[in-house]
């Protein structure tokens, strides 16, 4: 039997969020176990929730950069995934 990929996702484009979740909803070993859409939901998730992974959008309200360092901290096994949709 394989273990569950517990995930949880922050970004503060709630259609961007929803669409993520219903993708990987769809995926089997895969559980989302939150959603958030600040670098303090992120925080909070990571303590309450421990997922195995974090997709954190960078330009979160509060700063995804800083969210992930405060992730790391107090959560230092979830593997996080910077993601955005900025284009240069």
């Amino acid at each position: 039997m394989t273990e569950v990929i517990r995930v949880a996702i922050v970004d503060d484009h709630p259609m961007f969020r929803e669409g993520v979740v219903h993708v990987l909803r769809s995926v089997d070993g895969i559980e989302i176990v939150a959603e958030g859409s600040s670098a303090a939901d992120a925080v909070t998730i990571a303590q309450e929730r421990t997922p195995n992974i974090m997709l954190l959008e960078v330009t979160i309200s509060g700063g995804g950069i800083l969210a992930a360092q405060n992730v790391a901290c107090v959560s230092p096994n979830t593997r996080i995934i910077m993601l955005t949709v900025l284009r240069g």
